[in-house]
């Protein structure tokens, strides 16, 4: 049972994630295509997040490895659902649909619609990839693949200058958030050995309490996993390119505020045992 719900789980976000492997020359020639393969893509991930809901009401927590690594403290691939994850799943997924319903006539006529979908739905399915993921890595890789998706929805109008403006200073904040990023990580192995959360949290408490002389490192490691969600959430003082998107299509306003933005909220929660 929980094999099928982590499977109903990532197969929306990696197909919406495959969109962004499609060349756009041939999205932009066909866009009637792919706006409809958008809007059922959508709809299908909308149900999967109602159905693995479902799942967790039925069995609980579900902390499913599907293929592992032997490095890392046996690092591995899957998917880890409890209540924050489904409800940030049910809340992405079902804007995320809206939004691709939406876009359909907003920009009806758009010589560039067939990109645009194609990198909104690959921006979709990198946020909900990133609220279930298993572990630090696979979050951190799904943070990453956001960004990406995000640039590319920020730049669509490359012949606005404010719209360039906005994506550039994005893109540096984006970077220094990586650099908070990359550091925390390395401060959750040396203390932890390891980047699965399970692991993480529950040895955070055992740490502060056996080894005082390693609290002031997992202080160090909570509070970088700060800095990078402040960056993540263009909180002050890295919130000035936001209101610079404007430029932007209305829909990359939307899917910013349907998760991506609310990405640093939710690493603040899932890491709240460590905070």
């Amino acid at each position: 049972m929980t094999l099928i719900c982590s499977l109903f789980a990532l197969l929306g976000p990696m197909l919406l994630l495959a969109c962004g492997l499609i060349p756009s020359g041939w999205v932009n020639r066909w866009p009637r295509a792919m706006r409809t393969a958008s809007v059922w893509l959508a709809g299908f991930t909308f149900v999967s997040a109602i159905a693995v809901a479902g799942c967790i009401l039925d069995v609980g927590v579900i902390s499913e490895k599907l293929l592992q690594t032997g490095y890392f403290g046996g690092l591995g691939f899957g998917v880890y659902i409890d209540g924050l994850s489904v409800s940030m799943m049910l809340l992405i997924s079902f804007i995320g649909w809206v939004i691709a319903k939406f876009s359909v006539r907003y920009l009806d006529g758009d010589a560039a619609q067939g990109r645009f979908t194609k990198w909104i739905n690959f921006t979709l399915g990198a946020v909900l990839l990133l609220v279930v993921s298993r572990n630090l890595i696979m979050f951190s890789v799904a943070w990453i693949l956001t960004s990406f998706g995000l640039h590319q929805l920020l730049t669509h109008y490359s012949g606005r200058r404010w719209a360039l403006i906005a994506a550039r200073k994005k893109f540096l904040i984006s970077r220094i958030g990586d650099v908070f990023l990359i550091a925390a990580l390395g401060l959750t192995y040396l203390n932890f050995g390891s980047f699965e959360y399970d692991s993480v949290l529950t040895s955070a408490a055992t740490l502060q309490s056996d080894s005082p002389s390693q609290g002031w490192l997992i202080t160090l490691t909570a509070l970088l996993y700060v800095f990078v969600a402040v960056t993540k959430s263009a909180q002050f003082p890295f919130h000035t390119w936001l209101p610079d998107t404007m430029e932007t299509p209305t829909p990359v306003s939307a899917l910013m505020h349907a998760g991506i933005i609310n990405a640093g909220g939710f690493l603040i929660l899932r890491l709240s045992p460590l905070v």
